[in-house]
């Protein structure tokens, strides 16, 4: 075994699985993720449901994205230790790069969901009924 193997063998093994997780910035969508992006879990809150599927969908897959880039990031990091900047290229090479501008901020800042969104047309909204009789006064 080459000296180089060798030294990514121990990196690896001393980094663990190497994970990205993400979550959507208002904390309804958190998805992890391998190195390449294969998922490991989608996690949903019941807020995640109110905005119907598409604003859902679009939501997992972007949040997918940044945390297949943190994931991606980390196995750039782990190759980098062991190979110097050639572990770059062999990751380059297996389709593994990552945009630095997807990693995002490690803790989201809370963001309301876009203007316009309403929670899907089959639930209520309790904001629509302001005024009703099963309030107490």
């Amino acid at each position: 075994m080459s000296e180089q193997r060798h030294r990514l063998d121990e990196v690896l093994a001393a980094a663990g699985p190497i994970i990205g997780t993400a979550s959507g910035d208002d904390g309804a969508v958190t998805v992890e993720v391998e190195v390449g992006g294969r998922l490991r879990a989608v996690r949903l809150t019941q807020r995640a449901l109110r905005y119907g599927a598409r604003y859902l969908a679009e939501t997992v897959v972007t949040v997918a994205a940044r945390a297949t880039a943190r994931a991606n990031q980390r196995a750039h990091q782990a190759y980098a230790q062991a190979l110097g900047s050639r572990g770059d290229e062999y990751l380059d090479r297996l389709g593994l790069s990552y945009d630095p501008a997807q990693l995002g901020a490690d803790t989201p800042e809370p963001v309301r969901r876009r203007p316009g969104t309403r929670p899907a047309a089959d639930e209520d909204d309790p904001a629509d009924y302001p005024e009703t009789w099963m309030r107490r006064r």
